[in-house]
């Protein structure tokens, strides 16, 4: 696997999160050959629903190539223009290919010069390219209303190609007087599913899974149609659901009927099955709740204690030791931090979470939780380990 010199620890413990028993996807790795084969320079952009793979795709080509890349997380906070060009010019200096200029000054033009003297520094035919990641989910509140999302250059040298990814239907600016490539997922529908039947018919016979369905007289042929089914082309579902089946709410099931019937369809009709599974609408799960919606609202990594702190204005008997069981029981939904802190996993969950049905079938509202953070953050803002 190439290296990628001055990626920032957080991208590549993503990279090998998202490229896990990766499988597929040929047809968009050979899309991207014949855009750098065909293009002087330019602009991929890939888009797709939410759950689709684009982040997977994105960091797939990475792991491949080496090349340099950014990968923008909401969740995070990570998703901050400045954050992206020291990233990327972090890159550029591991590789010797730009001299150290010390921190931008202020109006710093982002990375376009970045990108010019980097090039410079490349023999005349190799190629410089740049991956970045969910465009979608950057901060544009600072930016002018002309510029491109991240202060993306609208020209590029040659020999410079640059890959995005974002949602579909997503107002997105990238104004650019160079080559735009699109490629949307939704035109490939039938390869996805492809690609899912190969991820199912991969974990159908590994180790505990085949055990599962081996036990309950399923055939594979059965599980990998009615999974693919289910599933809808979404690896997100794939993702929730297959450790569910051995281990989590649906490890009861004891035939292909129950498998068939059970099974929500599509990722949207997942969450809303798990929540009630968990019970969550019980007001016994009142601690979970406000947990879930303390790292919904908050929107980047936070500890148990920071959790704990805000909760006990709501319930002054909490402790941290409740909070973690509840990180713990809601693990596959979290993305942890190397320090313990931990935030929501992926958009597409904290969506749901603030569907008014379900905040209401908690019996909270978001802006009480959202009064309640600020007036916590107002008095602890200079709590170690919990600023973004």
């Amino acid at each position: 696997m190439p290296e990628s010199p001055g990626l920032a620890r957080r991208t590549q413990v993503l990279i090998d999160d998202a490229t896990a028993g990766f499988v597929g996807r040929t047809y968009v790795f050979d899309r991207i050959e014949l855009f750098l084969a065909e293009n002087r320079s330019g602009f991929f952009r890939l888009t797709a629903d939410p759950g689709e793979g684009k982040t997977a795709i994105m960091a797939e080509y990475v792991r491949r190539t080496g090349c340099m890349a950014h990968f923008n997380v909401l969740s995070e906070t990570y998703n901050k223009t400045a954050q992206f060009t020291q990233h990327v010019a972090a890159q550029m200096l591991a590789r010797g290919l730009i001299a150290d200029a010390g921190p931008p000054a202020d109006g710093d033009p982002g990375v376009a010069d970045l990108l010019i003297e980097a090039r410079a520094a490349l023999p005349a035919p190799e190629r410089l390219v740049l991956v970045v990641d969910a465009l979608d989910e950057a901060d544009r509140r600072d930016l002018p209303p002309t510029a491109n999302v991240l202060l993306l250059p609208r020209t590029l040298p040659a020999g410079v190609h640059v890959l995005v990814s974002s949602r579909r239907q997503q107002d997105v600016p990238l104004r650019v007087s160079t080559v735009l490539v699109d490629m949307d997922l939704a035109d490939y529908a039938d390869a996805s599913l492809d690609d899912v039947r190969d991820l199912l018919t991969r974990r159908s016979a590994d180790g505990a899974m085949r055990a599962w369905i081996a036990d309950r007289g399923i055939t594979p042929d059965a599980f990998i149609k009615t999974l693919t089914e289910k599933s809808e082309g979404n690896f997100m579902y794939l993702r929730h659901v297959l450790p569910e089946l051995v281990s989590g709410s649906y490890r009861d099931l004891r035939h292909l009927d129950d498998l068939g019937r059970r099974l929500p369809a599509g990722l949207e009709n997942f969450y809303q099955d798990h929540w009630r599974l968990m019970g969550m609408t019980d007001p016994a799960s009142a601690t979970p709740a406000w947990v879930l919606y303390l790292l919904c609202e908050l929107a980047r990594p936070v500890s148990v204690d920071l959790l704990a702190l805000i909760m006990q204005r709501v319930r002054p008997e909490i402790n941290s030791y409740e909070i973690q069981r509840v990180l713990d029981e809601w693990a596959a939904f979290l993305r942890p931090t190397d320090d313990g802190r931990r935030s929501i996993y992926h958009d597409t969950f904290r969506g749901f979470l603030r569907r008014q049905d379900v905040v209401e079938s908690v019996g909270l509202s978001l802006p009480r939780v959202n009064d309640l953070i600020s007036d916590v953050l107002w008095e602890y803002e200079n709590l170690p380990g919990d600023r973004s």
